[in-house]
């Protein structure tokens, strides 16, 4: 079996039983991404699971290389809490927004705490 280069993915197409706001954090199964324009329910959109992105409406305190949490949307536009989202890009100690490197699939790997490798 062989597996060969086709691309690079920067958007990937699914329709949301739900009408999805632009600029929303959506899980489509394990997946999790960034819509660049609204999208009706039952109509095809596009999913962004690539780029840097900022998160307005957070109160928690990042420093650079943490994973950043949020609600995100299910394609049935309900909230699902607290998903891993990407990694801070820029340290924030207080305000109302973070700086993050999406990283799509994050939600679904397990990270071991430095803590928990060191024994």
């Amino acid at each position: 079996m062989g597996c060969f280069f086709r691309g690079e993915t920067k958007r990937i197409k699914f329709t949301p039983t739900a009408n999805i706001g632009a600029g929303t954090l959506v899980k489509v199964g394990d997946l999790i991404g960034v819509t660049t324009s609204p999208i009706a329910a039952n109509t095809e959109g596009e999913l962004q699971i690539d780029g840097t992105y900022e998160l307005e409406g957070t109160t928690l305190t990042y420093t650079v290389g943490s994973v950043v949490t949020a609600t995100v949307k299910s394609v049935a536009g309900e909230d699902v809490a607290s998903q891993k989202v990407g990694i801070c890009v820029k340290a924030v100690t207080s305000g109302s927004s973070v700086l993050f490197q999406l990283v799509p699939y994050l939600n679904s790997l397990t990270i071991a705490s430095a803590a928990a490798s060191a024994s």
